[in-house]
């Protein structure tokens, strides 16, 4: 077995145990690990994916399709760049056209190094009656901090979205981690600042 045949199964097997986790769990502001990072919308961020460079984070291999599932192409090596070939993520994966067409799961992606942070930066106040709990990662993630009602919070520019329609956002302050903006056909727990 090759060692991208082995990191594929690997990656199938830990998405199976994360959904079946994640079905038989009860978390406060339940999110499975099926996350789709998006980048915010055209009117919080005026910035184009397309063309930037991103580096891998940890070993991580680029895809046919945008599936972890289809056929490996490469194995991009921590600190790699490749190069975004479109604006919006879709299903926690985003087309690069460089070093090789295909599709890379976003989570496993950074800023390439020496290359500043587009500033997407966007001040959110909490609408929540209860307050927001703080999380290392998008979903289920541990939890690093919380805001109460009416807290203003610091957006970073990524959001993802769960399968069952939940919104997490980046923030950056108070604290860094991400925190759920409500129900994307439903519920708010984020309103703009006044």
């Amino acid at each position: 077995m090759t060692m991208m045949q082995s990191r594929c199964r690997w990656v199938r097997s830990t998405l199976i145990r994360s959904t079946l986790l994640s079905a038989t769990t009860a978390f406060p502001l339940v999110g499975l690990p099926f996350l789709m990072p998006t980048q915010l919308q055209a009117q919080e961020t005026a910035s184009t994916l397309v063309g930037q460079c991103r580096a891998a984070k940890q070993q991580t291999t680029i895809f046919q399709e945008r599936s972890a599932s289809s056929k490996a192409l490469t194995i991009v090596k921590v600190n790699e760049k490749v190069t975004l070939a479109e604006n919006t993520a879709s299903e926690g994966m985003i087309s690069v056209s460089a070093p090789v067409k295909g599709f890379i799961q976003t989570v496993n992606l950074k800023p390439c190094p020496g290359q500043p942070k587009p500033d997407t930066s966007v001040c959110r106040m909490v609408t929540q009656t209860k307050g927001l709990v703080i999380r290392k990662e998008p979903g289920t993630g541990e939890v690093v901090g919380g805001v109460k009602l009416n807290e203003k919070v610091t957006l970073a520019g990524t959001t993802s979205k769960t399968i069952e329609g939940r919104i997490w956002v980046e923030v950056s302050k108070p604290m860094a981690g991400w925190i759920s903006s409500g129900l994307e056909n439903g519920s708010k727990n984020l309103d703009s600042c006044k």
